[in-house]
């Protein structure tokens, strides 16, 4: 007898699967506020928005079962939160596989605090090919890579001068000046991952969860023109989530990078 006939592939039905949704379907911030697995996402620290994007498989992880996928933009002043997807989670899970089928088109703005799904705990390269995976396909992530580069583990800093270029170039263009960018441009593999490594060093990580909750009350006692029109949402109404999100972010780091927690290190062999 083979090899291959003593060892068949498994069955398809073994496989976990990821189906998207035609349409999305709203929901509501109580479907976060069960038991959930974080899959990709981040937060962009922006003084006066900032923002949690989340996507996440809802309910007990648990073969055989069909875990609603969550998709939730919340920042302090619009939350947009639908169901796009379903996991049909069966006994074989290929991390890498269901992580980058949940990546959005358009995800939105590029986040610099990352989640790390416990999905690829124990599995470097799956881990950082699908955090790569997501920052890729966000708006303006080279220009984020650029100051991520100029700046690293400073989100303050790096706020400060996106402020101050982003005023300059309002500047130019109203005196009829040229403004030249490179933000539309895609970033490569290596460039990705490399954004994705320098993010994931372990003081990084925890200033821009820091910097990020920070932006959260500053946003909110210092809120902009539109604020007195819409209530905005205290965080504490997503800190469960948000703890729960950076909890098993941590754990997952510290599980498959052996020296993620120590201070100043960070392997990804």
């Amino acid at each position: 007898m083979s090899a291959d006939a003593m060892n068949p592939p498994p069955c398809p039905a073994d496989v976990s699967v990821v189906e998207l949704l035609r349409e999305a379907k709203p929901a509501t911030l109580a479907a976060l506020q069960s038991e959930f697995i974080p899959l990709v996402g981040g937060g962009i620290v922006n003084p006066f928005g900032p923002t949690l994007q989340l996507i996440a498989a809802v309910g007990e992880w648990r073969p055989g079962l069909e875990l609603p996928i969550i998709w939730a933009i919340l920042n302090p002043f619009s939350q947009v939160i639908q169901q796009i997807g379903v996991l049909k989670l069966r006994a074989l899970v290929s991390p890498a596989e269901v992580l980058a089928a949940v990546v959005p088109k358009e995800p939105g703005g590029c986040p610099t605090a990352l989640i790390a799904s416990p999905l690829a705990q124990g599995r470097p390269a799956d881990l950082v090919s699908g955090m790569a995976g997501y920052v890729a396909a966000c708006e303006g992530v080279r220009d984020t890579l650029d100051r991520v580069r100029k700046f690293p583990g400073d989100p303050r800093s790096r706020v400060q001068d996106e402020l101050a270029n982003a005023m300059k170039a309002m500047k130019q263009r109203r005196n009829g000046e040229p403004v030249t960018t490179d933000s539309d441009l895609a970033l490569t593999t290596l460039e990705a991952g490399e954004f994705v490594q320098i993010q994931l060093e372990r003081e990084h990580w925890i200033n821009e969860w820091q910097a990020f909750v920070d932006c959260w009350w500053e946003s909110i006692t210092r809120a902009p023109p539109m604020a007195p029109v819409v209530n905005p949402l205290p965080f504490t109404d997503i800190e469960p989530i948000f703890q729960r999100v950076t909890d098993m972010s941590a754990a997952t780091l510290s599980a498959t990078f052996p020296h993620w927690h120590q201070k100043g290190s960070h392997e990804s062999r």
